[in-house]
């Protein structure tokens, strides 16, 4: 073998060589692929968390619907309106809602058992029913299980009176505890389709 061809393999094999530990030196270590795994995979660890803490969580149950001690017939007709939001007011506004029957308040007869009534901030009276509790309340709102918050509970009514609290704090603070107070007699039947003369506040709550 001449010098010259000797000359090109050594340094042939020191360029393979410098090639393989370029190589090395810029490839990742295993430790370095690691961590980087844990780095993008980190907030899954504290998702993962949060959801077992939500599951472990205990969850209120609902309350089962028993048959009310209202009926439907209690509450159809025409009712005196007013409102309190202290318990010392009550008295007033039971007075105050007895003069009212000039421009009485109607709770109509709902098709489906329920009575025609309104919702918070809703303008257009719907059908609500009337759902027993185990916390030995009536409800009157929407459906479903008794004490949602677009409920309202019956808080007393002896026949001539009724008042309804909202289940809602919020509503309550706006629009504060119902009174009705009966203008006729309970009726044996009420035509669905009668319009009630409104005022804004029985609009509103």
């Amino acid at each position: 073998m001449t010098k010259s061809v000797a000359f090109v393999l050594s340094a042939s094999l020191a360029l393979a060589g410098c090639a393989r530990e370029h190589a090395t030196r810029m490839a990742p270590p295993e430790n370095n692929l690691a961590y980087g795994s844990i780095h993008f995979s980190g907030p899954a660890p504290a998702a993962a968390s949060n959801v077992t803490a939500a599951a472990l969580s205990p969850i209120a149950p609902e309350r089962p619907i028993r048959p009310p001690k209202l009926q439907q017939l209690d509450l159809v007709g025409r009712w005196g309106y007013g409102s309190f939001l202290r318990d010392e007011d009550r008295d007033r506004t039971v007075a105050a809602a007895e003069k009212s029957c000039s421009n009485p308040y109607l709770i109509g007869q709902g098709p489906n058992g329920g009575v025609i009534m309104h919702l918070a901030d809703k303008a257009e009276p719907v059908e609500l029913a009337i759902r027993g509790s185990d916390d030995g309340h009536d409800y009157i709102g929407p459906g479903g299980p008794p004490g949602g918050q677009k409920d309202r509970m019956v808080e007393s009514f002896d026949g001539h009176v009724l008042v309804l609290r909202w289940v809602s704090k919020e509503i309550t603070g706006r629009y504060g505890t119902s009174v009705f107070v009966r203008c006729d007699q309970v009726p044996a039947s009420a035509d669905v389709d009668d319009e009630p003369r409104l005022s804004r506040t029985h609009a509103r709550g």
